[in-house]
């Protein structure tokens, strides 16, 4: 969990361009209450495994009473083993039960601390006070708790769906004004954080396998659960030829290494997989089909045949929407240490598809750092649009806007092409990016400040990681925010 917070805290895009805004507050706020409901969800899987193992432990103990009181022919030997093993049991699973409590209750009070030294208690939040997420799932944890220890636990995905329930029976249902808006906002961030889920979906499997294996008669072998390992938790991973490693991640970017085929194909087959860099040459060709967008590099340069087929499918379904709409993909040279961003030395790092139906001007939000000195070029077709020159890159992440004029209809494909100063006596530099949001603006005079009047019209289209679906865009008085397949409007 400590790794899933320091990573999410990148995506809070307005807290790293101005962390004193309102925004910014709203932002780590919600973190806040979604560390809670990911947490909740992780000691839940917990309770369901401990309450499951106890089970396989007990029929394996009844199985050597039984054989031992036959042995001796002592009945009252039996029930008095199998007295003290309850007993034991019992209290086994009650201390996991306080130490369950203890921990969730630790993390509480750690978040709610570094929230009032970041200047927004929890308290003065209203409804969107993060302790009542906290406190509903210490609620529930204790419940299952108590009604494992009394032999009427759930598997576990009957646990999880009863409480994705009490959730939602506890979400916000309307609000106006300034409310409204936050409410809005809040909608938009939670879904930053659903590259959580198909991890956390990963271990649950692979607690599946483990339980399964463990009760399996001929099985009587140790087993210790793995120590976590931080890169799974990342939306940008580096992975050498290990399989159990492979499993656990739920990455955007992956780069690999060797010459293990299935090992390439395990991870093009996950959802979650937008770009795959550094495959072998020789694996490029013999690489099966898919039919989603996906980006694949090898030292050779190869890509395979069906890579420029997927990318005129996606073009076609950008089309069939009924309005301005866009998707992007990184085409990095590396994966940066801990998984952070991606990074690229010299060449294209990332490909944005925009199809417009209307002339609109554009705006790139750019969350992106560099090391050294080094320049980024927007570019279409080879045509410079706009350089970056390294004096106003950071050195820190950080979200930075950058205009474009106006575009015509039609299909438009941006790169974002790095390039660097090499010097004989340093290392060349290196640009990092991690996320890209695009603006489609129908009045220039709205470049100036968006949704400061009603009157400055503006469509703004997320496509974290690049993992979001095309979706349908409309020229209203509102703002419009694309999140995944879903639009949320309100008024400005």
């Amino acid at each position: 969990m400590n790794n899933i917070r320091s990573d999410a805290r990148n995506d809070c895009h307005h807290a790293l361009a101005d962390a004193a805004s309102d925004k910014a507050k709203w932002e780590f706020t919600e973190l806040d209450s979604q560390l809670a409901l990911e947490w909740t969800r992780r000691e839940l899987a917990l309770v369901v495994s401990s309450i499951t193992l106890e089970g396989i432990l007990r029929r394996r103990m009844e199985k050597c009473v039984n054989t031992i009181a036959e042995e001796r022919g002592n009945q009252r030997l039996k029930e008095w083993m199998s007295s003290e093993f309850v007993i034991g049991q019992r209290k086994r699973l009650e201390k996991d039960k306080g130490q369950a409590r203890e921990r969730v209750e630790k993390e509480m009070k750690v978040a709610s601390e570094r929230a009032e030294r970041e200047g927004r208690l929890w308290r003065k939040q209203g409804f969107f006070d993060p302790q009542n997420p906290w406190e509903a799932g210490l609620k529930f944890i204790d419940e299952q708790w108590a009604a494992g220890i009394e032999g009427e636990h759930l598997a576990l995905g009957e646990v999880v769906s009863h409480f994705n329930e009490l959730v939602k029976r506890n979400a916000p249902r309307t609000f106006s004004g300034e409310m409204k808006t936050r409410l809005t906002f809040v909608e938009q961030v939670m879904q930053r954080f659903e590259h959580w889920h198909p991890q956390r979906e990963n271990e649950w499997d692979l607690m599946d396998i483990t339980i399964k294996r463990l009760s399996d008669a001929d099985s009587e072998q140790d087993y210790q659960y793995p120590q976590p390992d931080p890169q799974v938790t990342g939306r940008f991973v580096t992975l050498r030829p290990s399989q159990s490693q492979a499993r656990l991640c739920s990455a955007t970017v992956y780069d690999v290494e060797g010459r293990d085929k299935e090992f390439i194909c395990d991870i093009i087959k996950k959802n979650t997989t937008r770009s795959v860099i550094g495959v072998d040459p020789a694996l490029i060709d013999s690489i099966p089909e898919n039919d989603y967008l996906i980006y694949f590099s090898s030292p050779s340069g190869k890509e395979p045949v069906f890579i420029q087929r997927n990318r005129e499918l996606w073009w076609n379904r950008l089309e069939q929407m009924n309005g301005n709409s866009s998707t992007f993909y990184f085409s990095p040279q590396g994966v940066s240490k801990g998984g952070q961003c991606v990074f690229s030395q010299e060449g294209t790092i990332s490909h944005i598809f925009i199809f417009l139906t209307t002339p609109s001007r554009l705006r790139l939000h750019l969350l992106h750092k560099r090391y050294r000195v080094m320049s980024v070029s927007i570019r279409e077709n080879n045509k410079e649009l706009r350089r970056i020159s390294s004096d106003e890159i950071p050195k820190e992440l950080r979200l930075q806007d950058f205009e474009l004029d106006r575009f015509g209809p039609g299909r438009h494909e941006l790169e974002l092409a790095v390039s660097v100063v090499k010097t004989p006596t340093k290392d060349p530099g290196r640009y990092f990016l991690r996320d890209i949001l695009i603006e489609f603006f129908n009045d220039s005079s709205s470049l100036s400040r968006v949704g400061k009047h009603r009157s400055n019209l503006a469509t703004m289209v997320k496509h974290g990681s690049a993992d979001a679906e095309p979706g349908k865009i409309q020229d209203t008085d509102v703002e419009e925010v694309l999140i995944g397949n879903e639009i949320l409007s309100y008024d400005l």
